[in-house]
């Protein structure tokens, strides 16, 4: 039992930060911001870590078509397995396959979904 008049001990029920984030303090005002080490972004607001289920990331920056491809199509590199996958910038279709016949293997799901 706790006596009377004794202060309960505090427990931090703030969640943990996603990995590669750190958590300091602001010398002129006290609050804290968070900075993720692998991107260098820097926050006030306390980022949260993702859920079992990840959205998609972002597209990234198309890489130089090459010749084959038809028009509107790019060429992107999967970050998770390097392989390349198309994205038809005007439908927002998503293939392995390279559009015009060119090799590859389809999709079992698409990458991107929006």
């Amino acid at each position: 039992k706790i006596p009377t008049g004794c202060p309960l001990p505090k427990v931090s029920k703030v969640a943990m930060l996603p990995a590669g984030w750190a958590e300091h303090k602001d010398p002129n005002t006290g609050n804290s911001y968070f900075h993720n080490t692998g991107t260098g972004e820097v926050t006030w607001t306390r980022p949260v870590a993702p859920e079992a289920v990840a959205a998609p990331p972002p597209a990234p920056a198309p890489m130089a078509a090459p010749a084959m491809l038809p028009p509107g199509w790019a060429e992107h590199k999967d970050p998770n397995t390097g392989k390349p996958y198309y994205h038809n910038q005007a439908t927002g279709e998503v293939t392995w396959t390279m559009p015009g016949g060119g090799g590859g293997m389809p999709m079992q799901q698409p990458m991107m979904q929006q």
